[in-house]
């Protein structure tokens, strides 16, 4: 089978090739991924009780993680045999959404994240990568219950589950399906035990993050324009 260009892009699909290494990858974060799935500050936006404060410190959770390795991985990439634009691969879109939904709350970001010693490389960058854009993929259908729950919708609170960062989801996973598929023959066995090193460690960032703010948190209102929904008329606590 004749390889995509990962510099190119993709240009057919490649989901009649699954790479071996998103296989490794997979079999490898599996205990990674299903702690991720069960951590209560993400478990909760598929509720259907799904409450305001929960689901702003999501917010607040998610975008500190994702601005860092937005910010990161981009020039790590860049160190990938063969690849020269490592932001070619690296959407940021997700992160503009994630400050739009803060700021319709009035509420302001974490503190930045520190990026974890195990993503230090391109080989590491690309395990993160599989994490990052799992994730984006994961938020489509959390976009379908807190579309529900909360009646967020894409400019209204809800722009990273429910505007066009989700909607491009899958083109995205699809990209990164490609660029793996096309570096994997240029990483030895040494940079293929980095990019899993990259891809738990981004994981564990991932978990960190999205750790519950204390309980101690005071209540503040919603701003106005929130109280267009029965749901986000309920009291937001200070996350700030």
């Amino acid at each position: 089978m004749t390889q995509p260009d990962p510099l190119a892009g993709p240009t057919r699909s490649v989901a009649a090739h699954v790479p071996p290494l998103l296989s490794k990858l997979r079999a490898e974060t599996r205990m990674a991924h299903d702690r991720i799935e069960v951590l209560p500050g993400l478990a909760c936006l598929m509720s259907t009780d799904l409450q305001v404060p929960a689901y702003v410190r999501a917010l607040r959770g998610l975008h500190a993680f994702h601005a860092r390795m937005h910010a990161s991985l981009p020039a790590l990439l860049g160190g990938l045999p063969g690849l020269i634009d490592g932001a070619a691969h690296v959407d940021d879109t997700g992160v503009s959404a994630l400050a739009e939904d803060l700021a319709w709350f009035d509420a302001r970001p974490k503190p930045p994240m520190r990026l974890p010693h195990s993503i230090f490389d391109g080989a590491s960058a690309l395990g993160a990568l599989y994490v990052v854009e799992g994730s984006a993929l994961g938020a489509r259908v959390i976009g379908r219950a807190v579309q529900q729950s909360l009646g967020v919708a894409a400019g209204s609170g809800g722009s990273f589950f429910c505007g066009a960062a989700a909607d491009a989801a899958r083109q995205r996973w699809q990209a990164f399906c490609a660029l793996l598929l096309g570096m994997e023959p240029r990483l030895d066995g040494a940079a293929i035990k980095r990019v899993v090193a990259g891809a738990m460690g981004c994981f564990a960032a991932l978990e960190a993050s999205m750790a519950e703010a204390p309980a101690t948190a005071q209540a503040a209102p919603l701003p106005a324009r929130a109280k267009e929904s029965s749901r986000m008329a309920e009291a937001v606590p200070s996350l700030n």
